[in-house]
């Protein structure tokens, strides 16, 4: 597979952060006219007290409204086909790609044979079956115990199914 790589960058605004702006121009605003109605600002003292809470305020903004910068990288993946004589398409009928040499390649798969045992016990019911029997073949993989002979399960302790196993 070749890959092509697509690179772009854009520069995104936290939408809950205007929310919380907002709150905080409301506390700075509540703030200062507590400030303002305690202290008795007058005049000179109070427009420097005004000056100072809005600088304070855009100084929050600059922090909150500041834009995070996202980089988006897409990948595109072409599949490259190789083959041993011109394909042709039937739509277009254009040769998409020649080879020189054939390559072949023999993948031989065996097909394994599961084991049969003739007996299955649970370890959750802590009873055992004939592997033909249906209450045995209902036992999950993960709680099941196999084996060819009885004794196995006699020496765990297991008890006989009562359907499958009579004495």
């Amino acid at each position: 597979m070749v890959g092509k790589e697509i690179v772009s960058e854009r520069e995104v605004h936290e939408e809950g952060n205007f929310f919380v702006a907002g709150i905080v121009l409301v506390l700075l605003i509540a703030i200062g006219l507590v400030a303002i109605y305690n202290f008795n600002f007058q005049g000179f003292n109070l427009f420097l007290f005004i000056v100072f809470m809005v600088v304070f305020y855009f100084i929050i903004l600059s922090f909150l409204l500041e834009p995070r910068r996202i980089r988006e990288i897409k990948s595109i993946f072409t599949q490259q086909i190789t083959v041993d004589r011109p394909v042709i398409r039937e739509i277009e009928k254009q040769v998409i790609k020649t080879v020189d040499r054939p390559i072949i390649k023999h993948i031989f798969l065996e097909k394994k044979e599961p084991m049969k045992f003739r007996y299955v016990g649970s370890t959750e019911t802590k009873k055992y079956h004939l592997a033909s029997c249906r209450l045995g073949k209902l036992i999950k993989e993960k709680y099941k115990l196999q084996d060819n002979d009885e004794m196995y399960f006699k020496r765990l302790r297991y008890k006989p199914c009562k359907n499958c196993i009579k004495k």
